[in-house]
């Protein structure tokens, strides 16, 4: 199974149309984790981190925790694996 990585994380490198590209959030809320992840070929790194955080704060919005403080880590230093 090949990491998720793209051309473009390499120097002079550039984000192909076949690259793999993933996004992924978690929010923990009431001792419960709810997660979502989606991924397309040829997106950048910052186009998934943005569209994490994004969709975090859809799914915060529909669970009514608008008013609720918050933490947001756009990158961790794992390498996760795409199939």
């Amino acid at each position: 199974m090949p990491a998720a990585g793209s051309t473009g994380t390499r120097k002079g490198g550039h984000v192909q149309d076949s690259d793999k590209a993933v996004w992924a959030y978690m929010i923990e809320h009431d001792g419960k984790q709810l997660a979502d992840s989606a991924g397309r070929l040829g997106a950048t790194n910052n186009e998934m981190e943005m569209t994490a955080f994004l969709e975090s704060l859809k799914k915060l919005e529909q669970l009514g925790l608008t008013q609720a403080a918050f933490a947001v880590c756009l990158e961790l230093p794992v390498r996760y694996q795409v199939g």
